[in-house]
């Protein structure tokens, strides 16, 4: 069942922040491909998934992590949160999808 959510996670965050799957699990610091992945780890975080189970779903898609990006992720959107509206009101448009 959590695989179904990821998944569909990546296709929505795919969607909203025009980047393609292969571009989100790309090891790069650009910062589309960076918010794409931070984004997916705050909704997945969202949604009670451990972060072993998403580290697994990573690097079945080629990119391989530790515990410290996710977290690091999932604050990076909570602070964007805090400070953009936009952020604000487009995580909230997936959180309550």
């Amino acid at each position: 069942m959590k695989r179904k959510i990821f998944d569909k996670y990546i296709d929505l965050v795919g969607d909203v922040l025009e980047i393609s799957k292969e571009d989100i699990f790309t090891k790069t610091r650009k910062r589309e491909n960076v918010e794409a992945r931070d984004l997916l780890f705050y909704l997945c975080s969202q949604r009670n998934m451990r972060g072993n189970f998403i580290l697994e779903r990573c690097k079945e898609n080629g990119l391989d992590l530790d515990d410290s990006q996710i977290s690091r992720g999932k604050s990076k959107i909570e602070d964007l949160i805090k400070s953009d509206p936009d952020w604000k009101e487009l995580v909230n448009n997936l959180v309550n999808d």
